[in-house]
């Protein structure tokens, strides 16, 4: 059995985990149908392989960028503590 098969078949056994614990007929919490679409949603994503390609590059991008504001913050600080310290 080949990888892409194994998770396939995860994929689909987690999606129909989570679809019969969030469906509205079987969950009354007024959030339901928010929480349905969210796993609908996320299953169309990750069970097509060009959407979860870039879904996983957008989310590396965001998370390069945010890293890269860090770093910029933390010298921007150190900057400004060197020059209250003098």
């Amino acid at each position: 059995m080949s990888l892409i098969l194994i998770c396939s078949v995860g994929l689909q056994r987690a999606f129909q985990y989570l679809s019969r614990k969030v469906h509205p007929d079987k969950n009354h919490d007024p959030r339901a149908n928010q929480a349905m679409q969210k796993v609908n949603e996320a299953y169309e994503c990750l069970k097509d392989d060009t959407k979860r390609l870039a879904y996983d590059f957008d989310e590396r991008t965001r998370h390069e960028t945010q890293r890269r504001r860090e770093a910029e913050n933390d010298i921007g600080m150190d900057q400004d503590l060197a020059l209250t310290l003098t």
